[in-house]
């Protein structure tokens, strides 16, 4: 597991929210915060680096009586990260051979 932290560049918040997203399911930033004891901004923080990476899926859903417009996340199938994961091995590989060669 470390080693596809560090090949993705995630933190350790960022593993704790990957996986607290089940698979197949979407859940919202306040869930998982409320869930992990922590600040919804910091969930938020590693949700948007997650969907950058694109470990995560976000979309917008419409409407809580309370607010309006919410993003949610969902968690990709394991084929879609397995593509990511390799896409991005791939490119250390080749930056390592760059340094090599």
């Amino acid at each position: 597991m470390n080693e596809i932290r560090r090949l993705m560049e995630l933190n350790k918040t960022d593993v704790e929210v990957l996986f607290a997203i089940k698979k197949g399911m979407c859940t919202t930033a306040n869930k998982i915060a409320k869930k992990k004891g922590k600040d919804r901004s910091v969930i938020q923080k590693s949700l948007n680096n997650l969907v950058r990476k694109g470990l995560v899926d976000r979309r917008s859903e419409c409407c809580d009586q309370k607010k309006g417009r919410y993003y949610v996340y969902c968690s990709k199938k394991s084929k879609e990260l397995e593509k990511v994961v390799k896409k991005e091995s791939q490119k250390l590989l080749k930056k390592c051979l760059e340094v090599i060669l």
